[in-house]
């Protein structure tokens, strides 16, 4: 909850904070624009201190599920458009989008997601999950197209995914592609795609050559 509130607070959104601990408002009530010491699943509480014009409420309960489901009960009927709600397993993510809500994260599910490609591929080089099947990713060139155009590469043709940008190895940052560029070595390539043409692409089939996850 404090990592979300940070990234909001650079983000210079306007933050309320709602917890029934003390010492967590005591944290946080100086860096934010409004916090309260209340029991979430009081409506008739949260009828006088949620904004008519609010963008959003964001729930992270830990895997107290009956509150959940009454806090998102309270803000539906106070109209809320978007509750985002933190679930620690599919099977209670589920029954909170049926009494709902609007999204459900599953931050350990996301994060196993994101590490468990790298472990099994030299050319991954980060992997970040869009939906269920799209997925963006940063790729070295594998060796087979170093000295090749992206159009001589051809990788949507082969592969079904795109390049959307290039950052080679003696840049920090990433640049959109020439059609001339000559790939080379440690290059690394920001695509999208489905997830499994970046498993083919990047030949996941198995861990990494001579490489055990206790030696990650």
């Amino acid at each position: 909850g404090h990592r979300v509130i940070d990234e909001m607070l650079q983000m210079h959104a306007e933050v309320i904070v709602i917890d029934s601990d003390a010492k967590s408002i005591e944290q946080i009530k100086d860096r934010v624009n409004a916090s309260y010491i209340i029991d979430v699943t009081d409506d008739g509480v949260l009828n006088k201190i949620i904004p008519d014009n609010i963008d959003a409420v964001i729930i992270d309960l830990g895997d107290n599920l009956e509150a959940c489901i009454l806090a998102i009960n309270n803000l539906k009927k106070l109209n809320v458009k978007n509750i985002v709600v933190k679930a620690d397993s599919p099977k209670h993510g589920e029954i909170l989008e049926i009494v709902g809500a609007d999204h459900v994260i599953y931050p350990d599910l996301e994060a196993a997601k994101r590490v468990t490609p790298l472990l099994v591929s030299d050319t991954l080089y980060n992997f970040i999950p869009i939906n269920s099947n799209l997925v963006m990713a940063e790729l070295y060139v594998p060796n087979r197209y170093v000295g090749k155009t992206l159009i001589e590469a051809n990788l949507r043709y082969d592969y079904g995914i795109n390049i959307v940008a290039i950052k080679t190895a003696e840049s920090k940052d990433y640049s959109f592609f020439v059609p001339d560029y000559q790939l080379q070595e440690r290059d690394i390539l920001l695509a999208v795609g489905e997830e499994s043409n970046i498993m083919k692409f990047s030949n996941v089939s198995g861990l990494k050559e001579n490489r055990t996850l206790s030696g990650v």
